[in-house]
C-alpha cells in the first residue's frame, strides 16, 4: 500500500462513525506557533464530524535558572521568589484569555470544549493529561524537525506518539 492510498484510508477512518473510532473527549495540545490556526482547524473539524467535547490545553514549559546558590526549576522558584511567582502568574492569565479565544470560535461552531494549562514540560503533561481525562484522541502540530535537529532539541510529538494511552493525530 502506498503513503498517498494509506492517507487516504485513514482520512475515511476518521470521517467516518465508526464502532472502532470513537472520538467523545478530543485533547488538543495548541503552543503558540504558526501552524496552531491549521491544527485547530483540524480539531474544530474531526469534533464536529464526532460530535466530540474539546480540551484546549497549553502547557508552560518550566525553565531552569541558574542562580548563586545553584540550578532551580520554575516550579522551585515560584515557591521561594515572589517576583518568580509573579510573572508565572502573569503568564497564566495571559495563557487563560489566548485559550479563551480559541474556545470562543468553538462555541460558534456549536463544540463544546474547556481550557486547561499546566506548568510542566509539554510532552510528559500532555501524556498525563489525556491519562487524567480519559481522552480519546490527541490531536497535536509538530515542528517538523529531524535528524540531529530532532535528536538535541527532542520531539514533543514523538514522545505523545509512543506514550499516549489513546490514538495521536499529528498535523504538520
Amino acid at each position: 500500500m502506498s503513503q498517498r492510498d494509506y492517507g487516504r484510508l485513514t482520512s475515511q477512518m476518521l470521517k467516518e462513525e465508526s464502532p472502532s473510532m470513537k472520538c467523545r473527549k478530543i485533547l488538543l495540545p495548541l503552543t503558540r506557533t504558526d501552524n496552531q490556526t491549521l491544527v485547530f482547524s483540524q480539531a474544530l473539524q474531526m469534533a464536529k464530524q464526532h460530535r466530540s467535547h474539546l480540551k484546549l490545553f497549553h502547557c508552560i514549559c518550566p525553565e531552569v535558572y541558574s542562580t548563586p546558590h545553584g540550578l532551580f526549576t520554575t516550579s522551585q522558584l515560584r515557591l521561594f521568589f515572589p517576583k518568580w511567582q509573579q510573572e508565572l502568574k502573569e503568564e497564566q492569565i495571559i495563557v487563560r484569555q489566548w485559550l479563551s479565544t480559541y474556545q470562543q470560535q468553538a462555541t460558534v461552531q456549536g463544540i463544546s470544549s474547556e481550557i486547561d494549562w499546566a506548568v510542566a514540560p509539554p510532552s510528559v503533561a500532555i501524556v498525563e493529561m489525556a491519562k487524567k481525562w480519559e481522552a480519546d484522541l490527541i490531536i497535536m502540530g509538530r515542528r517538523g524537525l529531524c535528524g540531529l535537529s530532532e535528536m538535541l532539541l527532542g520531539s514533543v510529538s514523538n514522545y505523545v506518539v509512543h506514550h499516549a494511552p489513546c490514538s495521536v493525530l499529528l498535523i504538520q
